[in-house]
């Protein structure tokens, strides 16, 4: 008797332990419209939204809904919708969740969404992060305190068009990129470089990548005979890079004899995590993949708590050179379309 109670306990732990979860957002009703001239209209297929956005400023085209259960481990927000613009870029998905008592967090999707067709996007509520309103202090979700989500897209710009949300579900699947998240580009910032003050040079936007875009284009000089570094460096300013796995770039490099490549990624609040490469390296253009569990801390830069690289601090990517030149000389590094990888 005692063991048929035994394979009972086990088989409703196991159960348990893997029940699924998906909870759908029941109420929905528009949250927000702030920045938006709109007008919303529910039916039976959920909630329709026909919008204009003049202004350049960052918008939250939301709804609010409550979730129909305790939705206690989940991992995604699973939006249904469809939009059509006559006008503007591609929003990105976003959730803002809301605990009781005023702790309040947020994810903002990396990619732009689809267009033109019924779709479904997730978002991950996996690793929110706190707003800058929130009176949590745990520091963490509490989804058994969860009073309602917003859920929706955020603009870029000027846009114009309809959207459509059938439903919201809480799911416990993880919610992993399908395409590549570029760093480089018009909506990030500039190379800047870092540089021993014997080393002379400087980092300029040109024409001349691979697709006849433009790339970066750092032209130095080093003397001989001691240490010397010359890296040039881009912020990254995207809010969702969870799921992430390789840095990715295109480059092609002239390094003198003694020195090598110096792979870096900055986390915010200092830590550095690198990769080095001793060639040989390619004078003309090609593709370099590392892992990013490749990156070690580097013992130079900012201590780290754990002394494993987070992705979801990361704030910039080193990509130059350092060493101790064999004689002393001129070199190059050119580079374009860094991005991260699935």
């Amino acid at each position: 008797m005692r063991s048929v109670l035994l394979v009972i306990v086990a088989l409703t732990l196991v159960t348990v332990a893997f029940a699924e979860v998906s909870v759908p957002l029941q109420k929905l009703q528009v949250a927000s419209t702030s920045g938006f001239t709109a007008t919303a209209k529910s039916g039976a297929d959920g909630i329709a939204v026909t919008f204009k956005k003049t202004g350049e400023e960052r918008r939250f085209l939301a709804l609010e809904g409550v979730p129909a259960a305790n939705p206690t481990g989940a991992k995604t927000a699973e939006i249904s919708y469809r939009l059509d613009l006559t006008s503007g870029d591609a929003p990105r998905a976003a959730v803002l969740v809301y605990e009781k008592g005023g702790g309040s967090w947020y994810k903002l999707a990396a990619q732009p969404v689809a267009l033109g067709a019924a779709s479904a996007t997730r978002v991950s509520v996996a690793a929110l992060q706190q707003t800058a309103f929130s009176t949590d202090t745990n520091k963490q979700v509490d989804w058994d305190q969860v009073d309602h989500l917003w859920v929706g897209f955020v603009f870029e710009g000027a846009a114009e068009g309809k959207l459509s949300i059938s439903g919201v579900r809480l799911l416990d699947q993880t919610a992993l990129p399908t395409q590549p998240v570029r760093l480089t580009g018009a909506t990030q910032g500039k190379w800047s470089v870092g540089q021993d003050p014997a080393v002379k040079g400087n980092a300029e936007m040109v024409p001349g990548a691979p697709d006849g875009g433009e790339c970066m284009k750092y032209v130095f000089t080093v003397p001989a005979g001691k240490h010397m570094y010359a890296i040039p460096s881009t912020p990254v300013a995207i809010e969702d890079l969870e799921g992430y796995s390789a840095l990715r770039f295109k480059y092609k490099v002239q390094i003198p004899a003694g020195m090598r490549m110096l792979i870096s990624l900055g986390e915010a609040g200092g830590a550095m995590y690198c990769n080095e490469n001793n060639g040989p390296f390619p004078t003309e253009w090609a593709e370099m993949t590392i892992p990013l569990s490749k990156f070690e801390w580097a013992s130079w830069s900012s201590k780290d708590e754990d002394g494993q690289f987070d992705l979801a601090k990361l704030a910039s990517v080193q990509i130059g050179t350092h060493g101790v030149p064999a004689q002393a000389g001129e070199g190059s590094i050119m580079v374009c379309d860094v991005e991260l990888v699935p």
